[in-house]
């Protein structure tokens, strides 16, 4: 048995459309000299493959011991595999499951021998596409809370989750004074109980993941009742450390509001933002933290020769050693907003301040995503007296691309919601509209229609909150979100894109009790786990597998 993983695309592929008349007799056996292919497995064009099925190509003929089949995605991307002969009949054994949704196709090069030096005239290529995913819920939480009322934001343990390439996900929440985490991993799924730490009044919690065994959360801790200072923790792989202070909120004998801004980490250090200052001046400036592995840094100031105040930020990996700071920066008038970027060196240097977008009035739902080499950032920002502009700028490999637009002629009172996902190839973005939910796909100027994912409802003061999307390498994605009716009670949704088409949205749970979508993440097979909550604090996930 041969273990490979080869990376050269191989050229001029031709489908051979009858398997049984592409080869003639060759040797004693063949007078023509040419291997033919009789069958293969999984059919050309099969769909709804299993995950697990038997790949094998079957010919006319012993095929020499270093026969090779190359197996890959539609998109090129090479899946290592192995390869067993046995007689006339070659199998390929991926060294992964095969990921869910997704198109791929055996490839044997023109020339290829058999064991008595007979040849394959033609490339030979068969397709196949994989099997969806189908949906599964289960509650994570061992605790609940009875009695408490929904708000239209939702009065629950708001989960987080981070995922990682392998399926494994890791997920914590607030309730009380103590911080939960569960973790999921593939093969024995969910763990039996929650862990948990106390400490005083927790909210906001996040989770940032590097690998598997790598990650750290961060969290707002309300030591005073009013007052919290920015927390951390990390995960080594087996569980999470003791709470540890990255910013306090008396700093010189100085009392300050702070609040917490973005997380992300990579395989060296790991980064988050903060907004430290005063609720009743309505003046914040922005701070990073970077901690290379001897503890946290000392606050940079982000955006420091900037007039106004900062009032929202997050942070992404760039995937080459540093982080994408952005941002939103406000008028002291409150009559102006813009959006920025800085890049942030795993030195702690930071880069010059780049501005995304600015203009009249407010900005909303700001949202940042990483993979490969690009960084996709997304917002909404009010346009005149009902319009909203839907924005998003790519940064691949450092280079700014260009910004692309979408003009929504009306929104809900307090903004709309915006997510964005993208993997190394695209982006999803995901934005809300009077309770409706679109998208669009693409990258730099180049984007697909606009597609309805929910469409609005009918009637005054409908609303929806959007959670960030999760997108594979495959380009299959999903979305949820929480539908926020006048009346009536909240629900969570969702919606998966595959094959360039948006699924009619599935509730989870159910509608006899108020639910809220939290947090969307995706593996490297393209598993998808999707984390809800209920007032009573109770914390569900849903995954599609």
């Amino acid at each position: 048995m041969r273990h490979h993983s080869r990376s050269t695309i191989l050229g001029c592929l031709v489908l051979v459309a009858d398997l049984s008349a592409a080869g003639c007799e060759s040797s004693a056996n063949h007078p023509g000299g040419e291997l033919a292919v009789v069958s293969v497995t999984p059919a050309t064009d099969a769909g709804d493959v299993p995950l697990d099925a038997v790949i094998s190509v079957e010919l006319d003929d012993s095929p020499a011991p270093d026969f090779d089949v190359d197996l890959r995605t539609a998109q090129g991307d090479a899946i290592a595999h192995a390869i067993q002969i046995d007689g006339t009949t070659v199998r390929i054994t991926p060294n992964e499951p095969l990921s869910l949704a997704t198109d791929y196709q055996i490839e044997i090069a023109a020339g290829a021998r058999s064991a008595t030096g007979d040849t394959l005239g033609d490339a030979f290529t068969s397709k196949f596409a994989t099997r969806d995913g189908l949906w599964s819920t289960s509650r994570i939480s061992s605790t609940t809370t009875s009695g408490l009322a929904a708000t239209p934001l939702g009065l629950g343990s708001a989960p987080a989750l981070a995922v990682a390439a392998d399926g494994t996900v890791l997920a914590s929440w607030e309730s009380g004074s103590n911080v939960f985490d569960q973790r999921y991993m593939p093969g024995t799924g969910w763990a039996a109980g929650n862990g948990s730490v106390t400490v005083h009044d927790p909210d906001t919690v996040q989770i940032a993941l590097a690998r598997s065994n790598r990650a750290f959360a961060a969290f707002e801790d309300f030591v005073d009742g009013t007052h919290p200072r920015i927390v951390t923790r990390t995960f080594d792989g087996t569980g999470w450390s003791a709470p540890v202070t990255a910013a306090e909120y008396v700093v010189a004998g100085y009392t300050y509001d702070q609040y917490e801004g973005g997380i992300a980490t990579d395989d060296s250090s790991r980064a988050l933002t903060f907004l430290r200052g005063s609720w009743d001046l309505q003046s914040f400036k922005l701070y990073a933290l970077l901690d290379t592995g001897s503890g946290w840094s000392p606050p940079i100031a982000v955006g420091a020769g900037l007039p106004g105040s900062a009032i929202e930020s997050k942070i992404a990996r760039d995937n080459h050693g540093g982080y994408i700071i952005v941002w939103v920066q406000r008028t002291d008038s409150k009559e102006r907003t813009s959006v920025w970027m800085a890049p942030l060196a795993a030195n702690g240097t930071l880069g010059a301040p780049v501005q995304l977008d600015d203009g009249p009035d407010s900005t909303y739902g700001l949202s940042i995503a990483s993979a490969g080499d690009r960084v996709q950032i997304a917002w909404a920002h009010a346009d005149g007296n009902i319009g909203l502009r839907i924005g998003t700028r790519g940064v691949v490999a450092g280079t700014l691309e260009p910004a692309h637009q979408i003009a929504v002629d009306s929104y809900s009172f307090g903004g709309e919601s915006v997510g964005i996902a993208c993997s190394s190839r695209q982006a999803v973005l995901v934005w809300t509209q009077l309770g409706g939910v679109y998208a669009q796909t693409g990258s730099g100027a180049t984007w697909s229609a606009t597609a309805t994912i929910d469409a609005m409802p009918t009637g005054i003061g409908y609303r929806a909150q959007l959670q960030a999307p999760a997108l594979d390498e495959h380009g299959n994605a999903a979305v949820a979100w929480t539908r926020l009716p006048t009346q009536d009670t909240n629900t969570a949704w969702v919606s998966r894109l595959r094959g360039g088409q948006w699924s009619a949205p599935a509730e989870l749970g159910d509608a006899t009790e108020h639910t809220f979508a939290r947090a969307a993440g995706v593996d490297a097979a393209g598993r998808v786990t999707v984390m809800f909550d209920r007032p009573d604090l109770s914390v569900w996930a849903a995954r599609l597998e």
